[in-house]
């Protein structure tokens, strides 16, 4: 189901400018310390966590200034849609655990050293549960209000594609201080590589969260579980994966999503 745009999605440049805007800002110091310009500030990873607030708030923003706490309380409310099909909370779950979770059993079929404890394990479960929570200052803004945005104007794909150079993009600053983001090197060729990558894993998520959110009635709380699972796992069996395992069972699940919408959207016609 697509959803309709409300009216005041229509400022979807102006949200991106002040989305951008306000997270790049509170990341700024954090990039300069890295580049060895000032100290690093006392509260580097409160600074680290504080960006993430550039979505919602300019989402929140926008919400208000166009019908007040009414239109805020609109934007807001599906975080706590958690009446669900069961099928979908299986989707959320699921869909990152497979395409990560593929790489990561062929790299210990090929004999590679891909050994995981159970101390990983709880941390990895802790990261979804805490991340469930903190990721909706990501969500209200991409899903919440871009993509309802976008979708008005263009189709599924087309929308869950630009949001995902969009979502991206956003995380440039971090690569120039976060080792979790830019890691194979200094030079200019390894950070392009390393943000290509990326890029890459993020237009597959984008559309596979589009696919969650448009077949979900918006929901959000769905929304940021799939992205809590998707990036605790990447940080779980991530070093060990197998890429081109990992690519090809993104590549086939992108596919069925694509494939599954459009019959979808033939179904409501």
């Amino acid at each position: 189901m697509l959803m309709q745009e409300p009216r005041y999605m229509r400022r979807l440049p102006h949200f991106l400018v002040v989305a951008y805007v306000l997270s790049w800002l509170v990341w700024a110091p954090l990039f300069l310390a890295n580049a060895g310009i000032i100290r690093e500030p006392v509260y580097a990873r409160a600074l680290f966590l504080l960006g993430g607030i550039g979505p919602i708030g300019s989402a929140i923003l926008f919400a208000w200034w166009a019908g007040g706490i009414a239109q805020v309380r609109t934007l807001l409310a599906p975080l706590l849609w958690w009446r669900a099909s069961p099928g979908w909370y299986a989707f959320a779950v699921m869909a990152p655990v497979a395409m990560v979770g593929a790489g990561y059993a062929v790299a210990v079929v090929t004999g590679a050293p891909a050994k995981l404890s159970a101390d990983d394990m709880i941390t990895a479960l802790i990261g979804i549960a805490w991340r469930t929570i903190f990721i909706p200052v990501e969500e209200v803004g991409w899903r919440g209000y871009a993509l309802p945005a976008l979708q008005a104007r263009y189709g599924f794909v087309t929308s869950a594609l630009i949001l995902g150079i969009v979502w991206s993009a956003w995380h440039l600053p971090l690569f120039g201080f976060s080792a979790g983001y830019h890691h194979s090197g200094a030079s200019l060729l390894a950070f392009l590589g390393d943000f290509l990558m990326f890029a890459l894993n993020v237009a597959v998520a984008s559309i596979i969260l589009s696919y969650l959110w448009n077949n979900t009635g918006g929901n959000l709380l769905l929304c940021c579980l799939l992205h809590a699972v998707n990036n605790s796992v990447a940080g779980l069996f991530g070093p060990y994966q197998n890429d081109i395992a990992s690519l090809v069972v993104s590549a086939g699940l992108v596919i069925i999503v694509i494939v599954s919408q459009k019959r979808n959207q033939q179904g409501e016609a």
